[in-house]
């Protein structure tokens, strides 16, 4: 059983990128045969690399022995795969422009809040990376507030009846461009973070650093509701203004609440080969 895992090049400014390496890496550490298929890894990553640009079609690397794991943005199925999970790492129709899927794809979620549209999925999927050097607070002179737009451009935060952030507030989003060392650096000098998009990882790295989090809450969804799609942000993050005074009083327990995710993300990838043992069980009893 061989696993190839379909990813742009490797860039530590997409939480979606990262996750696709990482879990390449962290199937290859189980003793799979785990292969990265992309035009670049990080260096320390255990799978093989195979040369692939993303999204370049009828490129054949998969046998009937391999299971080959799509992001959802990949429409149709350029690796030419007998078997295919598609992992939904964002909502699907979302970003993704309208794709097409094979009917006898698996379809694994990242998270609850990542619900498939058209079809019942098969599973979680969860893994999380977090270089820990990058989540300290390093008790450095605050200033100034930040905003980080993303995901959240349909809460109108460039419109100045709609915008929460104050007037002179730095635009981040250029910045997160240049990966989490350099984020690291601008969090650590940052008083507060005021953040349109409530799905983004550099939330929890702001938090961490000790820069005081908001998240601009989107209409519709309470916080309770937030709370259980995202639940380690419900330490050291503010879902509305409203909610900063529970979130410094909590933000003493969001490293304990990152390192049980992790431990949680373990237990997600073992049960997801254990699946796909079963799945080519199976295959092998219809054939």
């Amino acid at each position: 059983m061989k696993f190839i895992v379909a990813a742009p090049k490797f860039n530590d400014a997409s939480g979606g990128v990262i996750v696709l390496h990482h879990l390449a890496n962290r199937l290859a550490e189980l003793g799979f045969e785990s292969v990265i298929a992309s035009s670049d890894t990080f260096p320390e990553n255990k799978a093989k690399l195979v040369q692939w640009e993303f999204g370049e079609e009828n490129y054949t690397i998969a046998d009937k022995d391999s299971m080959v794991i799509y992001p959802e943005v990949i429409s149709d199925n350029p690796l030419n795969a007998w078997h295919v999970t598609r992992w939904i790492l964002y909502k699907e129709g979302g970003l993704a422009q309208p794709i097409n899927y094979g009917a006898n794809d698996l379809v694994y979620q990242f998270g609850a809040f990542h619900r498939p549209l058209n079809r019942q999925a098969d599973g979680m999927l969860t893994i999380t990376f977090w270089d820990h050097q990058f989540l300290v607070n390093q008790k450095l002179k605050r200033t100034g507030v930040g905003f980080i737009v993303r995901k959240g451009a349909h809460k109108k935060p460039h419109s100045i009846l709609h915008r929460k952030h104050p007037p002179r507030s730095i635009f981040l989003d250029g910045e997160c461009k240049k990966g989490v060392a350099h984020m690291h650096r601008v969090f650590n000098r940052l008083k507060v973070l005021i953040s349109y998009d409530s799905e983004t990882g550099w939330a929890l790295q702001a938090a961490a650093t000790g820069c005081l989090v908001v998240i601009v809450p989107t209409k519709g969804i309470t916080k309770q509701q937030f709370w259980r799609d995202f639940p380690t942000f419900k330490f050291g993050i503010a879902y509305g203004f409203f909610d900063i005074p529970r979130a410094l009083i909590t933000r003493k327990h969001l490293m304990a609440a990152i390192l049980n995710d992790e431990a949680e993300n373990e237990k997600s990838v073992r049960k997801y080969t254990v699946d796909i043992a079963n799945y080519f069980k199976r295959c092998e009893s219809i054939e």
